[in-house]
């Protein structure tokens, strides 16, 4: 897992699917965390992002398993 906030627009600009799945998969481990524990969570994206993010990653799974 890469560490994004101390990287150059150069190295953001390359990321790879692979890469931005990985920074999608935390903000949905956070809200689902913060679904399950509201009192711990400090940041973390609504129910209904997490749902929109969860749906978006399955679908590009699907795609790129049948590449």
């Amino acid at each position: 897992m890469r560490d994004w906030k101390n990287t150059t627009k150069k190295e953001i600009d390359n990321m790879t699917l692979e890469e931005a799945l990985e920074i999608v998969q935390r903000h949905i481990d956070m809200g689902l965390n913060a679904i399950k524990n509201p009192k711990d969570s400090t940041f973390a994206p609504r129910y209904h992002m997490t749902k929109a993010l969860m749906l978006l990653v399955e679908e590009v799974t699907k795609h790129t398993e049948d590449e």
